[in-house]
């Protein structure tokens, strides 16, 4: 999934795998997926690879973008168990902005320890169907192993 503007910011985000391939039967460790992420940034590019969401935590997050393409999200906020990835749409000048927020694994090497990096999108000069698209393409390699 890429998400990218015409400012010098975009973010990509992978899936990579199972963090566990061989674990089928964990309600949880069956379905922690590895992302990688890549981001370009104006105070420096950083890339990072983490386990950093659940198989149902990753469709969850593409129903979410639906919903704020759409204009009808019903939560300004989507988080996940595991805080290194957020997302969230705040209201700005510009009109709906998409707010992505990296910290600990998923931080630039320039960030401090629990500092929060927080890459702005506008929603209106996003392509959300094409990055939903390709997301949910990601996720179908991957789908949920074990029943929560």
């Amino acid at each position: 999934m890429r998400l990218e503007t015409n400012a010098d910011i975009a973010l990509e985000l992978h899936i990579a795998g199972y963090q566990f391939p061989d674990n089928h039967a964990a309600e949880y460790d069956s379905n922690w997926l590895v992302i990688e992420g890549r981001v370009r940034h104006p105070r420096g590019d950083w890339t990072f690879r983490d386990p950093c969401l659940l198989t149902y935590e990753a469709a969850r997050l593409a129903d979410w973008l639906e919903s704020v393409a759409a204009s009808c999200e019903a939560s300004p906020h989507a988080g996940f168990i595991e805080p290194n990835l957020s997302f969230e749409v705040v209201m700005a000048e510009v009109g709906r902005v998409l707010h992505v927020v990296l910290t600990f694994e998923a931080s630039p090497p320039w960030a401090t320890h629990d500092e929060e990096v927080v890459i702005e999108f506008p929603v209106k000069e996003l392509n959300l169907t094409e990055a939903i698209g390709e997301w949910r393409a990601q996720l179908a390699q991957f789908p949920q192993r074990a029943e929560r």
